[in-house]
């Protein structure tokens, strides 16, 4: 039997990628950079509003932040999140501190569903699932990324005009302020309802 190999083809453009980060930076330029001065710099939306909630209910979630670079690079990186399904790093919980926690004062957060880790195994041999999107082109070096499901992109307080873009781009993508990061952890708090019997020896 052959063996499950480490990384899979994923025939998707990062050059594609980057022209429409491109675009979406080029139409929101003097929104993002007056934002910024707006918060003094700082973007720290999505920490303090976590801070509602305590560490018992954010270590069931994982998520990766994203942080480096000039505004391009990271709107980049979130495009290319949303297009692959992927990151170029690894996730870390919610809450905890130290060197395994996300990263939560970047410019975007990718947010698990509550209970996972985001990263998806293989089934029979359960290691994480690498892609390979191609080469990037910036620095023209190959880009091996993590395959993930995640259940949420949050749009830090500076990159928050983006959204109505990032919805219309991505319509079956969640995308969220961090105002409404509350009602998301909310919801997948919920227990789920349980599904009706079609015994049909019952009667109602």
């Amino acid at each position: 039997m052959p063996e499950i190999p480490d990384v899979y083809i994923r025939q998707k453009s990062l050059q594609e990628c980057y022209q429409l980060a491109e675009q979406l930076y080029r139409s929101h330029e003097m929104e993002i950079a007056a934002a910024r001065v707006a918060a003094g710099g700082n973007e720290h939306g999505i920490r303090d509003t976590l801070k509602q909630f305590d560490d018992a209910t954010l270590l069931h979630y994982w998520g990766h932040g994203v942080s480096r670079g000039p505004n391009l690079q990271r709107i980049y990186a979130a495009i290319s999140i949303l297009e692959h399904n992927a990151i170029i790093g690894d996730p870390g919980q919610l809450s905890g501190g130290g060197p395994w926690e996300a990263i939560l004062d970047g410019a975007f957060l990718v947010i698990s569903r509550n209970g996972d880790d985001m990263i998806v195994r293989e089934p029979q041999l359960h290691k994480p699932v690498r892609i390979d999107l191609g080469k990037d082109p910036r620095s023209h070096q190959d880009r091996i990324a993590l395959k993930i499901r995640f259940g949420a992109l949050v749009v830090n307080g500076s990159y928050t005009s983006l959204i109505p873009d990032l919805q219309r781009l991505y319509p079956a993508a969640t995308i969220l302020k961090p105002d409404e990061l509350p009602n998301y952890i909310r919801d997948q708090e919920k227990p789920l309802t349980p599904k009706l019997s079609l015994d049909p020896s019952r009667t109602l």
